[in-house]
């Protein structure tokens, strides 16, 4: 069985890859999903590291509310699915990309804009899963 990774972050674009793979599912064979949110690092303020950084809890909170939407999509769907929240001391597409390679994902598909958009063709998280992953990269408008 295929098995794609599905990096989410709770914002419109990554909801949109979420049905993207619905659709695959449904409409081509079963397929394996992987869902996975890599919380960032903390922004560095005051020569510290503000929260959520320094709360473990607040951290896992946030990355567990980034997983909600695509959860609910895949849940009223009937499409199995494994979850994983992933912390991220440096860099978040590296992380998505060795998560593609460690898990045995065949591609990853994810949403080309998250949370930090800036109105550029597409995000520089997705940008940059492009640039590392080894396998295929599907990204979803």
């Amino acid at each position: 069985m295929m098995t794609f990774l599905l990096p989410v972050d709770g914002s419109g674009s990554s909801d949109r890859a979420v049905q993207f793979v619905i659709a695959l599912y449904h409409g081509l064979a079963p397929v394996g999903i992987r869902l996975l949110h890599v919380e960032p690092p903390a922004p560095l303020t005051g020569g510290r590291i503000d929260v959520p950084g320094e709360d473990p809890e607040a951290s896992i909170d946030a990355g567990s509310a980034a997983l909600q939407s695509a959860r609910a999509l895949l849940d009223r769907a009937g499409v199995p699915y494994a979850s994983e929240l992933r912390q991220s001391g440096r860099y978040v597409p590296g992380v998505i990309a060795r998560c593609a390679k460690e898990m045995g994902c065949a591609a990853i598909v994810m949403g080309t804009h998250g949370m930090g958009s800036s109105g550029e063709l597409f995000g520089s998280i997705a940008r940059q899963v492009v640039s590392h992953a080894e396998v295929p990269v599907t990204l979803v408008k």
